[in-house]
């Protein structure tokens, strides 16, 4: 399989559930949706053979300008992870 957009992993979704292609966008809109509250808030999701969606802390720290070798901070920041869980892994190869 290649790479597929969201409207066809919507239809992808509807095709294996026999529903209609509202009601799987509406189903997977609110799983991202809640994916985003709970990482926003710090929180961590486990899904057992799926895998696990966090967070990471970066800390603030001082960069430099690739262009012009200028120094510049860099602002402290949360960057959203998923680490796959075993049958995922199994699955991809």
């Amino acid at each position: 399989m290649e790479n597929i957009t969201k409207a066809e992993f919507i239809k992808l979704i509807a095709e294996e559930q026999k529903i209609a292609n509202t009601e799987a966008s509406e189903s997977l809109n609110m799983v991202i949706s809640a994916v985003e509250k709970v990482l926003s808030k710090g929180g961590k999701i486990t899904i057992p053979g799926f895998g696990s969606f966090y967070t990471l802390k970066n800390k603030a720290r001082e960069g430099r300008n690739p262009r012009t070798g200028e120094s510049i901070n860099i602002k402290a920041s949360n960057q959203p992870k998923f680490k796959a869980g075993s049958k995922l892994k199994a699955a991809c190869n």
